[in-house]
């Protein structure tokens, strides 16, 4: 698995590097964009461009120290790095303009910051990114998929419980529990549950804490020309349960409930 995963991965970056414009990427001060960034240098004798952001008025999220840090690691002859310094004041002056390239709405406001790293790839005439982009829906690297590991898959993981002590089940167990949410979130839609475990068998942790689990998102007119209707009915948002083996397969937990997560989290939100 874990030389096929470096195999598919190499291939998919090599099939990208071939361009007849400037390739760069983007590089966060995660291992996801920095894998593939490792991988690019492979595939050229030129030194890549690389764009990172940092946030002056939030030290807290700003990563600035780690994407140097890579930076220095393969060193001039392979990066060039373009950090952009970003503030609250540009998020905010922002925020329209991204929402209309983004055609939708904005569940997070780094796509904001995203919005405005690519005027600065555009600005060094550059036309083609790389990003560690989707390994999170594809390595369940979000908080929920975890969650539903512990809550519902873990117990049922003989190859896990079966090759490790004690202690090293307890690190793993320590290390899945990071970050995940509260099992108490509070819900405004008291139906959400009971439509969860009657279409899927189970109730997934990302549920608990969607946006369209809440009335507030939605303007007034579209409430009141759907009053009639549950514009946050679980059933509405995931049409893609209508296929029936999928929807059995899930169901009848032949499907690990991580597994069933990330296919409701792709037919979702990365839709199109």
């Amino acid at each position: 698995m874990i030389d096929g995963v470096q195999e598919q991965l190499l291939t998919a970056v090599r099939l990208r590097m071939r361009a007849d414009v400037k390739v760069g990427v983007y590089l966060s001060g995660g291992l996801d964009s920095s894998v593939v960034l490792g991988m690019a240098t492979r595939f050229t004798n030129q030194p890549i461009d690389t764009y990172s952001i940092a946030f002056k008025d939030h030290s807290d999220f700003d990563e600035q120290s780690l994407c140097l840090g890579t930076n220095r690691h393969f060193g001039p002859q392979k990066t060039t790095p373009h950090i952009l310094e970003i503030t609250h004041d540009q998020l905010a002056e922002h925020i329209d303009e991204c929402v209309y390239h983004s055609e939708s709405p904005l569940m997070l406001i780094s796509g904001v910051a995203k919005y405005i790293l690519s005027k600065t790839v555009r600005a060094n005439k550059g036309k083609v990114v790389l990003s560690g982009e989707g390994s999170d829906e594809i390595f369940s690297g979000y908080a929920p998929f975890r969650q539903d590991y512990l809550l519902h898959d873990l117990p049922n993981d003989l190859s896990v419980l079966n090759a490790i002590n004690e202690e090293e089940r307890e690190q793993v167990m320590k290390s899945l529990s990071k970050n995940i949410l509260s099992g108490d979130a509070v819900l405004h839609d008291k139906q959400r549950e009971p439509d969860c475990i009657q279409a899927l068998g189970y109730f997934p942790s990302q549920e608990r804490s969607l946006f369209l689990a809440w009335d507030g998102v939605y303007a007034e007119n579209l409430k009141k020309n759907y009053e009639k209707f549950r514009l946050n009915s679980f059933y509405f948002h995931n049409s893609h349960l209508y296929d029936y083996h999928i929807s059995k397969q899930i169901i009848n937990y032949e499907i690990s409930r991580v597994h069933s997560s990330q296919y409701m989290l792709m037919k979702n939100f990365l839709a199109n």
